[in-house]
């Protein structure tokens, strides 16, 4: 029977409804087919159906999401696949051959019955229920949904209506009196289906309510947020299915752009760097042999995304629609973008002018849509070209974020130095697609002194070298040592090279001339795989050089097997420093690997 509790409860205002009120079976357990009955009741009482729609929907996410789909295609009353949809209903007198076969009556009996009860079809089913000779087992909504399902899909031939009239009778002889009613009222319907667009507004509001990390006194600012990108979205892409995937990816309103599909209009949540403190590790990780790009951090930009659908130009900041207070920047990006272009959204910082002709610098850091397409998974250097291509610049006005292009991680120490504040590191060709829901390993803030913070000093002996193309006696790339005492051994570390200024490399270059050999010597530990080395030099300098990070890598030599199995050391952003007077005070090996297990990260690992 129907449950007053139940059906009050989800009556009331979103804000004061209980899940925990309404949900009567176990948490992640299939749904009964009853609590679709009690709410179909409860949406049959109420003259808004804004509250009590999102609380069904959030009983469903928060105790069984796997059935949200199969409740939304209930109420809607309609069925998808590739080829369309289909309404669920069923003709009058097919519901009456189920009734009259599932209490063992003829049909002239439930017709009698009909007009002894005003024509009422649900009550009629409720009086005529099966004499069953073992306890039913309770519908689901799950298993109505499946039978609903091929009913809908299936023609209405003769011959069909017999087919379907035993899907009718099979779900009539499973049911409770008030399922019974229930279906009947569903099938020859009292109540009118619920439009999509309400669902997905519904949804949106749901997934708001049931997003524990969001607080409550900003739960009225979301729910507008929410259902205004979500209306935005379903006119892009109406397509119900992909907001229940949405929902069971992440279930945050804030990844549905990306997610199901987003376009001009609709403001995609933001990628946000990771900002660095000491974990240098995570950057040689992620960041090692990849082309990467430094990008100037701006203090004080605002991050927005600017959006353009041929007929006007928005901007967002933080989802909000804010393009009053910067109309002049939509005037100057519609004079710089070409002809060709009819719609984009650009990634970009904003800077206010105090001493300039505009009242608004625009930076721009990414291309996320252009002429119709998401170009978030296109690689980062060709959505920058493609910017290029699609727009003019001006300078101080509209133009391209500063950054630096280099294929080595070494490079970064240099160009952060340089820099007149933090940089974002990010990766350039390999990986580098846009996924703002993602917490990104491709993304770094670097502050101004991350590199000075964490030095470690180390004497280090020139073993060979690359030499640079068509320079002469010059070299590009220094290979440097440690020094085994024990087994009387010098083994590779590091190379350095494109840290150092030309007048270093001619200066390093001219004072190693007089040691050169034509051979590695036995005593030389190195990878062959390491690099294509020109020239080897007798062990007669040694160097003293500075490095932010020790890591183990396969490609050196030095501790080789003493932290990792078919692993040495090396060091990373490293920095020259000067040629030593002493030579007799070189790293050895064990000072190396003891470094190595200094590091703040090492000692955490090892706590863990």
């Amino acid at each position: 029977m129907a449950s007053p509790s139940i059906i009050e409860e989800l009556k009331k205002h979103s804000s004061e409804f209980s899940v925990s009120d309404v949900v009567k079976w176990e948490f992640g357990n299939v749904i009964p087919f009853d609590f679709l009955a009690n709410s179909l009741v409860a949406l049959s009482e109420v003259d808004e159906w804004d509250s009590c729609l999102t609380n069904i929907l959030r009983a469903v996410i928060e105790s069984s999401p796997t059935d949200l789909l199969a409740v939304i295609c209930l109420l809607a009353r309609k069925v998808f696949d590739d080829n369309g949809s289909y309404r669920i209903s069923a003709s009058r007198e097919v519901v009456v051959r189920a009734i009259a076969n599932s209490s063992q009556k003829t049909k002239q009996v439930i017709k009698r019955n009909l007009k002894e009860n005003g024509n009422d079809l649900a009550l009629v089913a409720e009086l005529n229920r099966p004499v069953l000779l073992r306890p039913r087992r309770p519908l689901t909504i799950g298993h109505v949904f499946l039978k609903l399902e091929v009913y809908a899909k299936d023609s209405g031939t003769e011959e069909c209506n017999n087919y379907k009239m035993y899907i009718l009778l099979e779900l009539f002889n499973a049911s409770s009196t008030f399922e019974a009613r229930t279906l009947v009222q569903f099938l020859q319907p009292p109540w009118d289906p619920i439009p999509l667009t309400n669902l997905v507004e519904a949804l949106a509001r749901a997934a708001v309510y049931a997003d524990k990390n969001i607080p409550p006194q900003d739960i009225s600012t979301h729910l507008v947020k929410a259902v205004r990108v979500s209306k935005q979205i379903y006119k892009l892409r109406p397509r119900v299915s992909l907001f229940v995937d949405a929902i069971h990816s992440t279930g945050d309103y804030k990844d549905f752009p990306e997610l199901i599909g987003f376009g001009p209009g609709i403001p995609v949540k933001l990628k946000q760097p990771v900002a660095v403190k000491d974990d240098l590790l995570e950057i040689y990780t992620n960041f090692n042999e990849v082309e990467l790009v430094c990008e100037s951090y701006i203090p004080g930009a605002v991050c927005a995304q600017i959006h353009g659908d041929g007929r006007r130009i928005d901007i967002f900041v933080n989802d909000d629609c804010v393009t009053n207070m910067y109309s002049d920047v939509g005037e100057v990006i519609s004079r710089l973008k070409k002809p060709s272009i009819e719609s984009f959204i650009l990634e970009c910082k904003m800077v206010v002018c105090e001493d300039s002709n505009c009242n608004v610098s625009v930076y721009v850091t990414d291309l996320l849509y252009l002429n119709g397409m998401s170009r978030l998974m296109d690689q980062f250097e060709s959505r920058i070209q493609l910017f290029r291509s699609s727009f003019d610049t001006k300078t101080g006005s509209f133009e391209l974020v500063n950054f630096k292009e280099s294929k080595d991680l070494e490079t970064i120490p240099s160009f952060l130095k340089d820099a007149n504040s933090s940089l974002v590191l990010k990766r350039w060709i390999s990986d580098s697609f846009y996924q703002p829901s993602k917490q990104p390993r491709d993304w770094f803030i670097l502050e101004k002194d991350l590199f000075v913070r964490i030095q470690y000093d180390l004497n280090l002996i020139p073993i060979a070298a690359i030499r640079e193309e068509d320079s002469g006696d010059a070299y590009s790339s220094f290979l440097l040592a440690s020094y085994d005492d024990i087994k009387e051994e010098y083994e590779a570390i590091c190379y350095i090279g494109s840290t150092l200024s030309e007048a270093e490399i001619e200066e390093l270059s001219s004072g190693l001339c007089s040691n050169l050999i034509n051979e590695p010597k036995a005593s030389y530990k190195y990878s062959s795989e390491t690099s294509s080395l020109d020239v080897w030099f007798e062990p007669s300098q040694v160097w003293e050089v500075k490095a932010s990070l020790l890591a183990t890598s396969s490609d050196f030599r030095a501790c080789f097997g003493v932290v990792e199995p078919d692993k040495g050391i090396c060091l990373c952003f490293t920095s020259f420093v000067g040629v030593k007077s002493d030579s007799s005070k070189v790293s050895t090996s064990n000072m190396v690997a003891d470094l190595y297990k200094s590091q703040k990260h090492i000692n955490t690992e090892e706590e863990a």
